[in-house]
């Protein structure tokens, strides 16, 4: 049985331009066509890191093979489904039909030519390793610090929430690591720009040392009466190596006496 090839929309048959992917690789084109959320995993091929698209723990991971990124590109998550190779990637994340992963990959890669152009493989940067550990941490220290404790007039949302809640009966504006964001920017899955801004409130996440590696973010309605509505008003910021926060909490309080209360989130404390 012979093989027929199909034209591309710019009328470019898909061999040519797999061929051209192939040059540059894959780890390239996607590093290039997915969300910022994909640098961690596209930096650590096969390790389970959480879902870009739809959150969790540890359930994703690019196929690798050796160190590397598989040559097909493909992924898995065990939520999600299986994507065979870079193209079924870019179509899950994007909604993008063949056709238009296609022309994406031929307006990253340029003009087309019949045979390979060596110069491009000088021209193929090195795989990115993940985002910056430092510049994560700066960017937590620097909402943590334009954030105003509950002590503070303006934060009344946060403690009508909390309150809301069922914290009654304790000093709420003694939660040392709990504040209000008046105005924290909402980012939805894949978006690259805001929903908007919200009050939020945070929450420093701490690991078995007590050392403070995360926040906890949770958007709030502007008068504090409940969760903002958000497709996801509830997230941790974003973290280099998601395996850090194993056996981490949020402390609402401090460690005093023998009792030590465990609870599924901040609200159900």
């Amino acid at each position: 049985m012979c093989r027929v090839a199909t034209a591309t929309p710019a009328g470019r048959s898909t061999d040519r331009l797999r061929a051209r992917i192939k040059e540059v690789g894959w780890a390239y084109v996607l590093g290039r066509l997915l969300p910022p959320e994909f640098d961690t995993a596209l930096g650590q091929p096969g390790r389970h890191v959480p879902c870009p698209v739809h959150g969790g723990v540890d359930g994703f991971r690019f196929f690798a093979k050796g160190r590397a990124l598989d040559p097909d590109g493909g992924g898995i998550c065990n939520s999600c489904g299986a994507f065979a190779d870079g193209f079924r990637i870019l179509r899950w994340v994007h909604g993008w039909t063949f056709a238009e992963a296609a022309k994406r990959i031929e307006d990253l890669l340029g003009a087309e030519t019949e045979t390979p152009r060596p110069a491009l493989l000088r021209q193929v940067p090195a795989l990115r390793s993940g985002p910056d550990p430092e510049r994560l941490r700066q960017r937590c220290r620097e909402i943590w610090a334009s954030a105003l404790p509950l002590s503070a007039d303006a934060a009344e949302p946060g403690r009508v929430y909390l309150r809301s809640r069922g914290y009654y009966g304790c000093d709420l504006k003694g939660l040392r690591d709990v504040r209000l964001h008046p105005c924290l920017p909402h980012f939805a899955k894949r978006a690259r720009r805001p929903t908007g801004r919200f009050p939020a409130l945070l929450v420093v996440f701490r690991n078995p040392l007590g050392q403070a590696i995360n926040l906890h973010q949770t958007w709030l309605r502007p008068d504090g009466s409940g969760k903002a509505d958000l497709p996801s008003n509830k997230q941790f910021r974003r973290v280099s190596e998601p395996r850090a926060l194993s056996g981490g909490a949020l402390r609402l309080f401090p460690l005093v006496g023998d009792t030590l209360a465990v609870t599924e989130g901040v609200e159900t404390a």
